[in-house]
């Protein structure tokens, strides 16, 4: 489940048909040793999921014991439902990006802070450098802006959406000038074939590697 409203989520007929992907899900691929948990759905609005949340995660544990999660866009987790909670970043802007983390922290000390995603869109032809928003380098920045604020917010952690561009149906008015099939928010392109300004920055960051040098522009 992707970004389905409440309204739908919380209905018995959807709750129903989404219990029999999460038995798919858990019967397909319960003897694999790398799944720590079950996802039950991305960048949803927990607050206001509950239900949907509390009955199929219940049904995940009738087959396998191991804790769920969902990805959020809200700041409030509900009372019930999902033993995890990761927060949905990607694409926000770098104040409201912090300000969603110290409020998670604030209301929730106890519980793990984890980005569930943080990048951003861009033109792949683009080489403005940052101060243009569409462009090549200032993915790379918010990377580096992102990647710091998790660790002065003490995050547990963060995932990079994405290693590579991936294919989709995406608005004409969001692919003005690219393509409009392929998502552009990865470190390589979508045949992995060009290693962008982020692959560089990112590699330097989880290594503890000298930062390439990101050219602000005019």
């Amino acid at each position: 489940t992707i970004g389905a409203p409440s309204s739908i989520l919380n209905t018995s007929n959807y709750i129903s048909l989404c219990k029999n992907n999460v038995q798919a899900m858990v019967q397909r691929d319960h003897n694999h040793a790398c799944v720590v948990a079950w996802g039950l759905g991305s960048n949803i609005d927990a607050e206001r999921c509950g239900e949907y949340l509390e009955q199929t995660s219940g049904f995940a544990k009738s087959f396998d014991t191991r804790p769920t999660f969902c990805t959020t866009t809200s700041r409030v987790a509900p009372a019930r439902g999902c033993d995890l909670y990761f927060l949905s970043l990607f694409g926000i802007d770098q104040a409201e990006f912090t300000a969603r983390l110290q409020a998670w922290q604030k209301r929730y000390p106890s519980a793990p802070l984890v980005a569930a995603s943080y990048g951003k869109t861009f033109h792949p032809n683009n080489h403005n450098g940052y101060s243009d928003p569409l462009s090549v380098e200032s993915q790379a920045k918010y990377l580096l802006i992102a990647y710091n604020t998790l660790h002065q917010e003490q995050a547990a952690g963060g995932f990079l959406c994405a290693f590579s561009d991936w294919s989709c149906d995406r608005p004409s008015i969001l692919s003005v000038e690219t393509n409009p099939y392929v998502n552009n928010a990865g470190l390589l392109s979508y045949g992995r074939d060009e290693r962008r300004l982020s692959f560089d920055v990112a590699k330097a960051l989880f290594t503890n590697d000298k930062i390439p040098t990101i050219i602000v522009g005019e």
